[in-house]
Formats: C-alpha cells, sequence, structure tokens
C-alpha cells in the first residue's frame, strides 16, 4: 500500500500579542517553537509550508540559520515559506494563504505554531489514521479534542471559497465533513502556548 501525499501548513503568521514577544522563535528545549515543529512534521510529510506574515523576513532568517547550525537541512522535504498578505485578519487568512499554494497533495498536517511539545511518536502514529472514507481526522484524549489536525483534499476548494474572516471551529460543523476522531495517548494535543504564564507552565513540565 503506497503512503498518502502530505503535506505540512505550519501557520507562524501571528503577532504574538499576547506573549509580548515572537512566538515561532521563543526557545524552548534549545530550540525555536518553529524548528521544533518543522523537525518532526518532516518524518511523516513530503513538504513542509510555513504560512508567515508578522515578522516575515526575520523567521525566515532565523529558521533556516537555525537549520544550519545543527546541520539538519532537510535533505529529504522541501522546506517553503508562504507569505499571508492578509495576516492581521486573523488564523483562517494563514489557512487559506497555505492552501492556495499547497500545490499537489491528498492530506495536509495543519499545524499551530505553538505546539512545539509533540514528541515524534505522536505524528508517526497519526499520520498511520488516515482513512479515505473521512476528510477531517482529528486526535482526542480522554474524549476531548486537539490539535493538530489531518485534512483531506475534498475539503481544500471549499475552505478556499469561504470568507477570509472565517472560523475554522464554526465550518466544521456544517455539512460535507466527515470526521474521523482518533483516542490518542498524548495530552499535549491540548499544548496551546498562547501567554507567558502558558510558556512558564510548558517549560516547568518538560525542564525547559
Amino acid at each position: 500500500m503506497n503512503k498518502p501525499k502530505i503535506k505540512a501548513l505550519i501557520l507562524s503568521a501571528g503577532f504574538s500579542g499576547r506573549m509580548k514577544t515572537f512566538k515561532p522563535l521563543l526557545v524552548f528545549q534549545n530550540h525555536s517553537f518553529l524548528y521544533h515543529i518543522v523537525g518532526k512534521a518532516s518524518l511523516v510529510c513530503q513538504e513542509l509550508v510555513v504560512v508567515t506574515g508578522f515578522q516575515d523576513r526575520l523567521l525566515q532568517t532565523s529558521l533556516l540559520d537555525e537549520l544550519r547550525k545543527e546541520d539538519a537541512l532537510l535533505e529529504s522535504v522541501s522546506l517553503r515559506f508562504v507569505f499571508n498578505k492578509h495576516y492581521a485578519r486573523g488564523m483562517f487568512s494563514s489557512l487559506q494563504a497555505g492552501l492556495s499554494e499547497i500545490g499537489k497533495t491528498e492530506w495536509i498536517l495543519y499545524h499551530f505554531v505553538d505546539q512545539p511539545g509533540l514528541p515524534p511518536s505522536f505524528y508517526e502514529q497519526f499520520v498511520a489514521e488516515i482513512d479515505d472514507r473521512y476528510n477531517w481526522i482529528q486526535p482526542l484524549y480522554k474524549g476531548r479534542k486537539g490539535h493538530p489536525l489531518l485534512l483531506g483534499k475534498p475539503l481544500f476548494k471549499w475552505l478556499l471559497k469561504q470568507p477570509v474572516d472565517s472560523n475554522l471551529h464554526q465550518l466544521s460543523r456544517e455539512g460535507g465533513i466527515n470526521k474521523k476522531w482518533w483516542e490518542c495517548p498524548f495530552p499535549r494535543i491540548f499544548q496551546d502556548i498562547d501567554t507567558p504564564r502558558d510558556f512558564k507552565t510548558a517549560l516547568d513540565e518538560t525542564g525547559g
């Protein structure tokens, strides 16, 4: 059986307003948030698409420098950046910006930049849940929904047609979305590092 084609769509375009500093480049366990996600998503994705906005040039330069220093330029997986000119309008605009440039793929791993703590095994087990009878796959822990998501190709055009100020959570209640829930053993699907307090909690839980 052929492996499905998967591309990662990593949202890194926001202002990081509640954090008071630029969140994608915060250091967690010796590396930036974005570096962690890029490295682990590369285990299961053929291409990594990072959607940028605020601090676009700083983000690109810093991530590439970090990859070079660690000798971790991804030879088998391509990495590219997509600039979201509407980034000030919210997260859904970044999803649309990424989808508009994603190219051919069967699935996207839709990933927020504030979840650097998921282990590599999460990604490997998550993509093993892919089933073409569904177009939305979401992890659960003890019955509670978390992130990231796997979104199937049948949803792409429909999502691009929605207003730029839409909310994916609200749209997910509409018909045409076939959801699969995966009860997983990873409580970090709830990781959502938005504030300095959230960041301190994450560091305390992992020892920095």
